[in-house]
């Protein structure tokens, strides 16, 4: 079900990022398309909570990176576009979510997926798989290729 990455991600692949920052996990998305490869999260900025994209070639994070799930295919750059279109327009959980990014990615996940976007699993498996990789990823040091969990085994939903 997974392999370790050493190559770029796919194109036109929209995949959920964890990152294993101790004890919670950073949710996140990588998306490539002809403008590049970016990792889209929400994080805090400032004291405010905002979307952000991130240029891959130059981002350090993806040395943290525990797995990346293989969650949707975006067909083309104009379904890139209209991804990132969602990402950034979609509504930013409280201060009172601790778990923000991942309610974040998934009601991103939710609006393309309600946009005619076709996730790969039901968004529960996809956390539910997502989480048990990146756990089972603990010995992972700096560096060393993170988990790309794909295919999954059932069919697109």
């Amino acid at each position: 079900m997974s392999r370790p990455l050493r190559d770029e991600p796919k194109s036109y692949r929209l995949y959920l990022a964890l990152y294993n920052l101790g004890l919670v996990y950073h949710w996140a998305f990588v998306v490539r398309g002809d403008e590049g490869t970016f990792l889209l999260d929400a994080t805090v900025g400032d004291g405010q909570r905002r979307y952000r994209k991130r240029n891959w070639e130059n981002d350090l994070s993806k040395q943290i990176m525990s797995v990346l799930c293989d969650v949707m295919d975006l067909r083309d750059d104009s379904g890139v576009e209209h991804f990132l279109h969602i990402a950034e327009s979609a509504p930013m959980p409280g201060h009172d979510d601790q778990n923000f990014c991942q309610t974040w990615a998934e009601g991103v996940l939710r609006t393309a997926g309600g946009n005619g976007y076709t996730l790969r699993a039901p968004i529960d498996q996809i956390r539910e798989i997502a989480l048990q990789e990146a756990s089972g990823y603990t010995d992972r040091k700096f560096g060393d290729p993170f988990k790309v969990i794909e295919p999954f085994n059932t069919p697109p939903v």
